[in-house]
């Protein structure tokens, strides 16, 4: 396992329309092999492995995962956020975050929000600012994106522990079969998508098998992991 590339994969930060991060490892490997890469107007890459007379096979993970949206800077510096997918409620308070700004720094910050039962609304992110002038010196704006601040880490018995690997791992295996299969004589002609958008609704999804005139289709979405 190339554990260098999923860590990239993994630490990349990616939500719904703001695939950028992930987007370009997977078009610098396109680029090195020399393949084809069509783009749809959701942000969604795909690539063609192969030229072939069999049927259309289309192997598809999706970039982006779940996260928030900067809403609202108020004059006491707090950063107002949206969830962009369906972040879970145990995951809204008090986690370590980090924003990308349109200049793509990174700034590190402190996730909460005002619980009421099993609900957690009006979240918001502390840099620790004391005004909205502070924020933006920092350079956040309402817009940029945010998501957890997570360090990939290997584990005792090659087991490794990350965010994102609802889908990173697949578009992992999108890039392990683009190096082994790029020179091979298949029986059809495939196309390995990465897809925009899945965690708002399967919204880049939809209208792929189109764009690649498919026949077979073939849709891979791993495990995320599992729970102890």
């Amino acid at each position: 396992m190339d554990l260098s590339l999923l860590k990239a994969l993994s630490e990349a930060d990616a939500i719904a329309s703001s695939e950028q991060e992930v987007r370009q490892i997977l078009l610098e490997e396109a680029d090195r092999l020399q393949k084809e890469v069509r783009f749809d107007g959701l942000g969604s890459v795909l690539i063609r492995l192969n030229e072939s007379t069999g049927p259309k096979v289309m192997i598809c993970a999706h970039m982006d995962e779940v996260g928030f949206m900067v809403r609202s800077i108020s004059r006491e510096g707090a950063i107002d956020v949206l969830p962009v997918g369906n972040v879970r409620m145990a995951a809204r308070q008090l986690q370590p975050v980090r924003i990308t700004t349109r200049e793509e720094c990174k700034i590190p910050g402190l996730l909460d929000g005002d619980r009421q039962g099993n609900d957690v609304s009006a979240m918001r992110v502390d840099i620790g600012a004391r005004s909205y002038d502070e924020v933006m010196q920092a350079g956040i704006r309402p817009g940029d994106r945010v998501t957890f601040d997570t360090t990939f880490q290997v584990l005792p018995h090659q087991r490794v522990m990350g965010k994102a690997f609802d889908d990173r791992l697949g578009c992992y295996l999108l890039v392990t079969l683009l190096r082994e299969l790029h020179d091979a004589e298949l029986p059809a002609e495939v196309w390995l998508v990465a897809s925009s958008s899945e965690e708002v609704g399967l919204r880049g999804g939809q209208p792929l098998p189109a764009r690649c005139r498919r026949t077979s289709p073939l849709c891979w979405i791993p495990p995320a992991g599992r729970k102890t």
